[in-house]
């Protein structure tokens, strides 16, 4: 029952609420977050971490944990909570860009499907379960390929993975294929911080705490 009322409260919205979506000016505004409410990871926080500090965009994180609310107020950081409708509404009617890790993006009543504001997928993967997608049973295979190509960009990292994940399997266009590598993967070029992790083997240590009573 509580479902079926959420479905025509949303329909309703959409509707009433669908000409703002137009009529309301886009600021510049990033709303960004990874695959669920309450996690802070992925591609998309390593870009939202560089694009705070490094760009003139008001950049949100969109989150309902309290513990990522407060790791974000000590470093500063934006935030906006989804469960605060009204605002979040306000910001999503006036927001000119939405960065997603995964295949769907953030659509409160439908307020981001427009032509203004721009859609992105960072992707956060391209491993075998994506090639064996398309052998499963129909309808997971069209779900998840019809919510990607919503997106007006979709990034992967290689030749490989635009010519035969996003081309091949996602059926996405050339103009929607980005290739710009993973962000999550770009402290992998800082040498020097590589080696010093490397030297440290700080997450070995936490999983095996008696690694260091071993000679690597």
């Amino acid at each position: 029952m509580i479902k079926h009322v959420k479905i025509v409260l949303n329909f309703f919205g959409s509707v009433i609420l669908w000409p703002l979506k137009y009529l309301v000016p886009k600021k510049d505004i990033i709303l960004m977050r990874c695959c669920e409410p309450d996690v802070y990871c992925d591609n998309t926080r390593f870009l939202f971490e560089y694009l705070s500090e490094n760009t003139k965009y008001q950049v949100y994180w969109l989150t309902i944990s309290q513990r990522v609310k407060d790791y974000l107020d000590n470093r500063c950081l934006r935030y906006l909570d989804p469960r605060k409708k009204i605002y979040i509404l306000w910001m999503t009617l006036r927001t000119k860009i939405i960065i997603e890790s995964g295949d769907s993006y953030f659509n409160p009543f439908k307020l981001s499907d427009n032509h203004i504001t721009v859609k992105i997928s960072t992707m956060h993967g391209s491993g075998l379960k994506i090639a064996h997608m398309r052998t499963d049973n129909l309808s997971r295979t069209i779900l998840p390929i019809t919510r990607l190509n919503r997106f007006d960009y979709c990034n992967f990292t290689s030749k490989y993975t635009c010519t035969w994940v996003a081309k091949r399997l996602y059926l996405l266009p050339t103009k929607k294929i980005l290739k710009i590598g993973y962000p999550r993967c770009d402290f992998f070029f800082d040498i020097e911080f590589v080696n010093e992790r490397y030297k440290k083997k700080e997450f070995s240590r936490v999983m095996a705490p008696n690694l260091s009573l071993i000679h690597i």
